[in-house]
């Protein structure tokens, strides 16, 4: 998916969740596209999980407990979501009970990206590097911002006199 594609089909929902618990837009954005690659991930384009959100826990209003089947490749069970929006809803649920110092940080890429990628939000189990997963979060909702801005900017036409 690219990425403009990718900005209008999710900020909807990043708006809904962002007035719900006061998480920047854009650090929802950043995080479920590098989670997600950009949407084109298995998990997101057949499970509508944008966030990698793992299948454990107790089933709540956004996720009904379906999960992906496991395979040698992959042991983790990941929630399954009937969608999109759903998929949202679980991650400002989870940030709000589980790392609400997200919200903070979420006003500063630098502060966000750091404060995700030093949590037990990502495992390192999993192969994530903690350093590089900082570096991407924070330039992937840097370019969002960016992208943001100039969807908003009207190209100027000349004017005749």
């Amino acid at each position: 998916m690219q990425r403009l594609a990718f900005l209008h089909l999710t900020l909807p929902y990043a708006e809904k969740v962002e007035q719900a618990i006061g998480i920047n837009r854009f650090a929802i954005l950043a995080h479920a596209a590098l989670e997600s690659g950009w949407g084109s991930s298995h998990l997101a384009l057949t499970h509508h999980n944008f966030f990698g959100l793992t299948g454990y826990g107790a089933p709540n209003a956004n996720w009904t407990g379906q999960t992906t089947a496991t395979t040698p490749e992959h042991p983790l069970k990941f929630r399954s979501y009937r969608q999109l929006g759903d998929s949202f809803l679980d991650y400002g649920r989870l940030i709000q009970k589980h790392y609400p110092s997200f919200v903070i940080a979420s006003a500063n890429p630098s502060r966000f990206a750091h404060a995700v990628a030093y949590s037990p939000y990502i495992s390192e189990r999993n192969g994530d590097d903690r350093s590089q997963y900082e570096k991407t979060l924070r330039s992937i909702m840097l370019s969002l911002m960016q992208l943001y801005a100039l969807t908003l900017t009207e190209p100027s036409t000349p004017q005749q006199t």
